[in-house]
């Protein structure tokens, strides 16, 4: 009987075979981590620019608020009345608060006083934990769910904290301007607006 030298494989031939199959392997196990963690950054970057925009909505609705509800073009700009006191005037530092108010969503800005802490903020290299009264959080109703600065329950604490604040430009009372930062560990978005007495 004749063998056939060529007929099976050798010992090397198998070894460089497994060699540039979990080469493949690997490298697809590489692409498909690093596409998801791709796909994490841009969710987070998505949802909190949702976030910040929604923060300039919230003052924006309470200045259309007032100039429904208040006769006076004085009141546009204020939490409460009277209309006539500074004191009384939307500026500083909030947080956003919803809420249900017999079986009703409402929305309120809490003013805060103490500071923010950016991750990215070279002026305070050892402050790197965002403040936890900015964080938001998930609140859920019987039919749906909705994000506050009103932390409740810790376990639904999400992972972005947000600011927003209120000044005026200096050479016109009349023009407000808006800032909504929203925060996380690994980045942060920042949308600016303005608004003017009408």
């Amino acid at each position: 009987m004749i063998k056939n030298k060529n007929s099976g494989m050798t010992l090397i031939e198998v070894l460089v075979a497994l060699f540039v199959i979990g080469t493949i392997i690997a490298g697809s196990v590489i692409i498909i981590s690093t596409a998801f963690g791709s796909i994490t950054r841009v969710e987070d970057r998505l949802m909190a620019q949702n976030m910040a925009r929604e923060g300039i909505e919230v003052v924006r609705n309470i200045i259309l608020t007032n100039s429904i509800k208040y006769s006076d073009p004085k009141c546009w700009n204020k939490k409460q009345l009277p209309c006539e006191n500074d004191s009384n005037k939307l500026s500083g530092a909030y947080t956003v608060k919803h809420y249900m108010a017999n079986n009703k969503f409402e929305t309120s800005l809490e003013e805060k006083t103490s500071p923010f802490y950016l991750p990215s903020d070279p002026a305070e290299p050892e402050k790197k934990k965002l403040n936890p009264i900015y964080i938001i959080s998930l609140q859920k109703t019987e039919s749906e769910g909705f994000y506050t600065n009103d932390a409740k329950d810790p376990k639904e604490n999400t992972k972005f904290y947000r600011k927003i604040d209120i000044s005026y430009d200096e050479g016109d009372l009349d023009r407000m301007l808006i800032k909504s930062t929203v925060a996380w560990i690994d980045g942060e978005i920042k949308i600016e607006n303005t608004f003017n007495k009408k």
